[in-house]
């Protein structure tokens, strides 16, 4: 009971007052400085049948085409996959059209908005009256965590909550004035990483650069460029040094049969292995293994 008090009294502050029956046709995750409305069926009354306003911004994002907002006199009509921006105190009334409207409505508080705004010294606040604004980054993801903190409320939940306002407000902030991340350049490298580990996993498959650059979601071409840029040799050179030092460690165990340390380590035959070895180390794979099983036994005698 003390939890739907507060939540409602969270509601009155950020969209104003309305009708509690209304209240029931949406799903609601709210805490005192943002709250999100999804409607579960039908239209939201207090927003179609009247002319109105709200205490808060509003920033709307819709998934499909079936509403639009009447702000003076013109009708704007919501793009999905866009953020539309509405000021507070601003006067619209929302239209649906044919179907039922899937959209998640974002109410930030005035005060706390306008604070964090601060930070960017801007000249003047600009008046959004409808405005589209292109979803930032990872928005989709902040808002999911959002309700689920505001739904489960687990212990330190209040923490998390504050952290997410601040988050999402500067989200939005940053696509209202065109601030983005250069995120190339280090996405690039966990992508590699993340290959890298999965050629060490994988190393005694067949591997293709195919194979390999499907698993980074890149293109075989990208891959190749990514690659040899972050690493300082191509994607077949290393996944052949590592299967060498594969070869190597079990060479010196000398528990398995050069056959068998081939297969395991992904080469196709033991003469390709003795190639490539022979090439790389100026030994064959059985050469190598000798001299290190004499360089054992001279250890042996000296002790």
């Amino acid at each position: 009971m003390k939890r739907e008090q507060e939540n409602l009294q969270h509601i009155y502050r950020l969209i104003g007052k309305v009708d509690l029956n209304n209240l029931k046709i949406i799903d609601a995750f709210v805490n005192s400085k943002i709250g999100m409305f999804m409607p579960i069926s039908g239209s939201f009354k207090h927003a179609v049948e009247s002319i109105h306003t709200h205490p808060s911004y509003m920033f709307v994002l819709t998934f499909n085409d079936q509403v639009s907002f009447k702000i003076d006199d013109k009708e704007i009509v919501t793009q999905p996959g866009r953020l539309i921006a509405i000021s507070p105190f601003i006067v619209h009334q929302e239209i649906y059209l044919d179907h039922s409207p899937r959209y998640i409505a974002i109410f930030i508080d005035k005060e706390f908005f306008d604070s964090q705004l601060k930070e960017y010294n801007l000249e003047e606040i600009k008046t959004f009256k409808g405005d589209f604004i292109q979803i930032p980054q990872g928005f989709q993801s902040l808002i999911k965590e959002f309700m689920i903190e505001a739904d489960n409320r687990l212990q330190g939940w209040e923490q998390v909550m504050s952290s997410l306002n601040v988050r999402i407000i500067h989200s939005i902030i940053r696509s209202l004035i065109g601030l983005k991340h250069n995120v190339g350049q280090i996405t690039s490298r966990l992508d590699i990483n993340r290959t890298v580990e999965y050629m060490y996993d994988h190393m005694g498959q067949k591997l293709t650069i195919e194979d390999i650059s499907s698993f980074a979601n890149m293109s075989s071409s990208h891959f190749t460029r990514v690659f040899k840029k972050e690493m300082g040799q191509t994607v077949i050179d290393y996944l052949t040094d590592i299967r060498l030092e594969k070869v190597k460690h079990l060479l010196m165990l000398g528990e398995k049969s050069i056959t068998e340390i081939g297969f395991e380590c992904g080469f196709s035959s033991t003469s390709y292995l003795s190639t490539v070895f022979q090439k790389r180390f100026g030994q064959s794979p059985s050469e190598y293994r000798r001299s290190f099983m004499y360089y054992d036994k001279i250890n042996e005698n000296i002790k």
